[in-house]
């Protein structure tokens, strides 16, 4: 006799199962050095344990939002492709990728994986999303110009952005 989750698992189904990756990243090695990866990852696993998941790999890396061919993202993309995991647990969306993260969510979500983000903040106006990828665009070659990625940084950008916007609104 075969039970209904064997039969399943070779029709190639899933039953929205708690499998887990847990995926923390950090930008900078200063980041790294001041504990964020860590206090990122108890976060995540703090987070998995109170839902219940069973964590199946945690990766945690210092690399670049808008690289493409991080390790961990690409270790993300082998374990859905072998059906091991049945979700991301990520903080922020961004941790995930900085850009392109619908495509991910596509090509995750075929393979039966959900995203799951601990911060899932309310979805937000085209306009909003706009002006938000415009500022990680500025911030992370303004960075990359000046040799500077900070907090502060980061905010003074997003308040110039944010002043234009307004006065173009009002």
């Amino acid at each position: 006799m075969f039970s209904l989750e064997s039969i399943n698992r070779l029709a190639g189904e899933r039953s929205g199962g708690n499998r887990a990756v847990i995926y923390a990243r950090v930008s900078s090695s200063q980041q790294k050095r001041d504990g964020n990866l860590d206090r990122q990852k108890a976060r995540l696993l703090n987070a998995a344990k109170e839902r219940g998941y069973r964590i199946v790999e945690v990766i945690a890396e210092q690399a670049s939002g808008i690289n493409e061919k991080r390790r961990g993202l690409r270790r993300i993309f082998r374990l859905a492709e072998d059906s091991r995991i049945d979700l991301v647990l990520v903080e922020f969306r961004d941790r995930l990728a900085r850009f392109g993260y619908s495509y991910l969510e596509t090509y995750l979500t075929a393979r039966k994986v959900r995203i799951i983000c601990l911060d899932d903040a309310p979805p937000t106006s085209a306009e909003d999303e706009l002006t938000r990828d415009l500022i990680t665009i500025l911030t992370v070659f303004a960075a990359r110009l000046y040799g500077r990625r900070s907090h502060g940084f980061r905010k003074h950008v997003t308040d110039v952005i944010r002043s234009h916007h307004a006065r173009e609104r009002g």
